[in-house]
């Protein structure tokens, strides 16, 4: 199915309408009204009138307007309808009722003529539908065609009037239309269906700007066929089927005078307009065009005159529209240099060849002098001759300022002291460089100014420049730690000043390099000094300590290293303990180093020796300096707060050379630092001995204690216990035999009985508070007794987990863990407000861990003061079983308390 299109939908609705029109008449028109006439001659004259009228304007707009880039379809349209509004013209003379024309009229005659014009109509659009829409291959073929649309009419003409009377018979009066005429309506008919196919499928094939005239073919075909239908069924010549056949006769009329306007005029019309709008455009976006460039544009005819010139020139010579310039020369606009001007314009305007690139100078409206760059170039007219010449000029008076703000610039640059390079940002390559730059890397500015950054920076890339790139456009300028590698290959730090910016569709970078290999050395030996304060705070490891002091120097001093030597009790002797630059090679025999250090030991003060290759307290120790390829020597003592010899700190270098004031007073700092993690340590380990033998009189007092709370609650069990068991039972006898005598006797009896036995309870409490009896039974006992304990009077649900059934834990350790988990169920009782608790004990490797655990309310640890003697207690005993207690909780999480001890226990190897 064919696609439909906006052109068919414009005529579909008339032809459905004519249609309808037609369909309704057919099947509701009585006998009666066919039979009555209302198709008058005066109605009749005027229909086919108007349809010759409209005829001839086919013939006479399409003829006209041909040109040879039109479709030759129009053409034959054209000659066709010519025919066919001749035809017309010989019928509606040959009507009944018109004078006669050369013979009398007839209805038989204006039939004849009305065929003949109906077969060249249908014959016309059969063969305009068949022919592609292409121009005539031969422009005299358009003379052919209307010679031979003449030379139908003019045989039709003569076959109807003068050979009428032998020609079949169209109509008999009384009867009607004969088979000859019925006929020849339905070969008509069927030669227009023919046609109207063929422009229905133009139509959805051509493209939407060539389908109006297929279109509107299509619909006159459409109509066409309706009137020929009505010709068929008519009765009379002035019945009402004869009357619509007219009216569809016009309307088809109507359609093909409107594809031929549309084709011949209105559409030649339409392009011409879209030529005028598009030439229109063309101009204004020329004009836009030289508005936009950033270069002054003006042309001049051949007496110099200006034409015109775009916005720039025109703010340049202070006008403000074209119509200022157009007319004027260079002498009624510039008076300082118009014979310069006009000398230039004759020169191009002679030689035909342009002239590029030229220095002109210029003064501004506002009265400024600018430096121009010109090119000049001719015009030529059509006929070759030189018309005009057309100049175009950039200014150039910032380029001129620039190049002078430049020359100064360099000199600046080279002024500095500091390294500055500008380079191409997409390229790398070096644009230029300062004097300070060529001998911070050893290259000369010629060899610079070949080379890119890549060569100077070993750690630059493309990539890494791109990355470079965008944190200075986000910035504008950015600053960096770099290395620069120098013409021997040498590598130094340097800190990179660089800021971007565009020039002249360039991004440049400009950088100013500055050597920081000294202030990098200062921040490493701060860093190390800042260390050396941290461990000491820390209480870090002695010999650490001293190496970040030997390195301290290093840093501080280059060219130096350092040693430190430490004085031995035990030996009575100088020992080295940090010496972490000595090469490999360099051995020590029996520990002694060198005897310069000895004389500051003796002597307690500084000493040093210029050249080790001379200095008589070198002797013995001479050829360890020449192999450790070192001359000089200087050795400071280090002493404690009371002046007393902790060791040497000993500094040597590879040449001979005595150390400045400055370098001493860093040595002289240095060992104060060696002096201070001496006494700190030593402090340190005094105060852990001490501490050691706290505990171990804590862990002796404990156990001192526990033998006490044995003892005790032995004789309460067995002494007490047995004298209140002998006094209940008295006071049972004596209830028994006295009880029947007296009433008031028996029930004080009874009461002697009943407290008793609540002092046998009581006594039996304290026993196992003091030493519960589980603990005999091992510590999985205890822990069982304690929680069910716990149960019954917490009313809180408490579970035991041992892990390790074979857990064996000797008296310190089950009676010190016992204590800790009695301590904190003690606590879940008074603050956790705990449902449950659990009490888990294990071995881990060579460890035991114990860990109580409840669904409390938890606490926050940085809650807990540090007088909090419950858990204070629970730590030191976990320390004096040489282990740890940690305490996890979070409000609302609950509390975990873990105990790790070692297996083996060191309670009693350290007793």
């Amino acid at each position: 199915m064919m696609p439909a299109n906006d052109n068919l939908r414009r005529v579909a609705g008339p032809i459905v309408g004519l249609a309808s029109l037609y369909i309704v008449l057919f099947l509701s028109a009585t006998h009666v009204l066919i039979d009555v006439d209302v198709m008058s001659l005066p109605m009749h004259m005027a229909m086919e009138t108007f349809s010759i009228v409209i005829a001839m304007l086919v013939f006479g707009v399409a003829w006209n307007a041909y040109s040879t880039e039109r479709p030759g379809n129009i053409l034959l349209l054209a000659c066709g309808f010519l025919a066919v509004g001749l035809l017309d013209f010989a019928h509606t003379l040959s009507f009944n009722g018109m004078p006669d024309f050369v013979t009398p009229g007839s209805e038989e005659k204006a039939i004849q003529f009305w065929m003949a014009a109906r077969f060249v109509s249908a014959l016309t659009l059969l063969v305009v539908a068949l022919r592609s829409w292409e121009p005539l291959s031969r422009p005299r073929a358009r003379y052919i065609m209307l010679v031979s649309s003449i030379t139908v009419v003019v045989l039709t003409y003569w076959l109807v009037l003068f050979h009428g009377q032998s020609l079949p018979h169209t109509y008999v009066e009384g009867v009607g239309l004969t088979l000859f005429k019925v006929r020849g309506e339905l070969i008509i008919i069927f030669m227009m269906l023919a046609a109207a196919i063929l422009f229905y499928r133009q139509v959805c094939s051509s493209p939407p700007s060539d389908q109006a005239t297929p279109a509107s073919l299509f619909a006159a075909s459409v109509v066409t066929i309706l009137s020929e239908m009505c010709f068929v069924l008519y009765l009379d010549a002035d019945d009402l089927f004869s009357l619509l056949g007219h009216l569809y006769k016009v309307i088809a009329y109507s359609y093909i005078y409107q594809a031929v306007f549309v084709g011949s005029v209105r559409e030649p019309f339409l392009r011409l307009q879209e030529s005028r709008d598009e030439l229109y455009a063309s101009r204004m976006m020329l004009r836009s065009i030289l508005d936009s460039v950033p270069a002054r544009i003006f042309w001049k005819d051949r007496g110099g005159r200006y034409l015109g010139a775009n916005d720039l020139f025109l703010r340049d010579v202070g006008l403000k529209n074209e119509s200022e310039l157009v007319g004027r020369t260079d002498f009624d606009i510039f008076e300082d240099h118009a014979e310069l001007y006009v000398t230039d314009d004759q020169i191009v305007m002679a030689s035909g060849v342009p002239k590029l690139d030229f220095d002109e100078p210029l003064t501004m409206a506002d009265g400024r002098a600018a430096y121009l760059i010109t090119s000049k170039v001719p015009l030529f007219a059509p006929d070759g001759t030189v018309s005009g010449v057309l100049g175009t000029y950039i200014d150039n008076t910032e380029r001129k300022l620039l190049e002078k703000q430049l020359t100064l610039m360099d000199v600046a640059l080279n002024k500095v002291h500091e390294s500055a390079f500008l380079y191409d940002q997409d390229t790398l390559e070096f644009i230029y460089v300062n004097d300070e730059a060529c001998r911070a890397t050893g290259y000369s500015r010629e060899e610079l100014l070949q080379m890119t950054v890549l060569d100077v920076d070993p750690d630059a890339s493309l990539k890494s420049s791109a990355a470079l790139r965008s944190l200075k456009k986000a910035g504008g300028s950015i600053v960096l730690e770099r290395r620069l590698k120098t013409k021997d290959g040498e590598i130094l730090p340097v800190e990179v000043h660089t800021s971007l910016f565009e020039y002249q569709d360039m991004e440049i970078s400009f950088s100013f390099t500055r050597n920081i290999a000294e202030r990098k050395r200062m921040e490493k030996s701060e860093a190390i000094r800042l260390k050396i304060f941290e461990r000491l705070a820390q209480g870090g490891d002695l010999l650490e300590i001293l190496g970040l002091v030997t390195s301290y120097i290093g840093e501080a001093l280059p060219g130096y290293f350092a040693g430190i030597k430490l004085v031995d009790p035990d030996m009575g002797s100088l020992q080295p303990v940090v010496m972490p630059d000595f090469p490999g090679s360099v051995s020590m025999r029996n520990g002694r180093l060198a005897t310069l250090c000895s004389v500051a030991e003796q002597h307690l003060h500084a000493t040093g020796a210029e050249d080790a290759a001379t200095h008589p307290f070198m002797g013995t120790c001479r050829n360890f300096f020449e192999r450790g390829k070192r001359l000089s020597c200087y050795s400071e003592p280090i002493l404690g707060s009371s002046r007393e010899l902790l060791g040497t700190f000993c500094i040597y270098r590879g040449e001979a050379a005595v150390p400045s004031e400055r370098e001493r007073e860093l040595l002289r700092r240095a060992s104060h630092f060696a002096a201070i993690a001496i006494e700190r340590k030593r402090a340190e380990r005094l105060l852990m001995e001490s501490h050691a033998q706290l505990r171990g009189m804590a862990a002796r007092r404990e156990a001192v204690r526990e033998e006490e709370r044995r003892y005790i609650a032995r004789e309460v069990h067995d002494e007490l216990g047995q004298i209140l068991t002998g006094l209940q039972l008295n006071a049972s006898v004596l209830m028994h035999k006295f009880s029947e005598d007296s009433a008031e006797l028996s029930s004080r009896l009874r009461e002697i009985v009943t407290l008793t036995e609540k002092a046998v309870d009581v006594a039996r409490n304290i026993a196992s508070a003091l030493r519960p009896p589980a603990l005999d039974m091992g510590i999985a006992s205890a822990l069982e007794w304690l929680a069910d304990r716990f149960s019954v009077n917490a009313g809180i649900r408490a579970e035991v987990a041992i892990e390790d059934k074979d857990i064996s834990l000797e008296e310190n350790q089950a009676i010190a863990l016992f204590r800790i988990v009695q301590e904190s169920l003690t606590n879940v009782t008074r603050y956790a407000e705990a449902s449950r608790v659990g009490i888990v004990l294990s071995r881990e490797g060579s460890e035991y861990v114990l860990k109580v655990q409840d669904d409390g309310i938890g606490f926050d640890l940085h809650s807990i003061k540090e007088n909090s003697f419950g858990l204070v207690g629970m730590r030191e005993r976990a320390l004096m079983l040489w282990g740890s207690l940690s305490i996890c909780s979070r409000p609302g999480e609950g509390t975990e308390v873990e105990v790790r001890i070692p297996a083996d226990n060191l309670w009693g190897k350290h007793d």
